[in-house]
């Protein structure tokens, strides 16, 4: 009994694969805004959570302590 041989490579250079990896503006779109959303909710390096709205103000608050001390400066 014979082994299957499987290729990996097969569909690199065919026309199937190149349209089902198509990069459309609107799949770069979402990207972008999931990692903005991301940004503004947990924070970055160098800029603190940005809450949405006022309403958002009580969890914004802890997060941004919790930013803080954890970016703080050592002085």
């Amino acid at each position: 009994m014979a082994e299957e041989f499987y290729n990996t490579f097969y569909n690199t250079s065919t026309s199937e694969w190149s349209e089902t990896s198509i990069v459309t503006p609107k799949t770069i779109t979402k990207a972008i805004n999931e990692n903005i959303k991301h940004d503004y909710f947990d924070g970055t390096h160098s800029k603190p959570p940005t809450p949405e709205s006022i309403e958002d103000y009580t969890w914004w608050k802890e997060r941004f302590i919790n930013w803080a001390k954890a970016y703080a400066h050592e002085s």
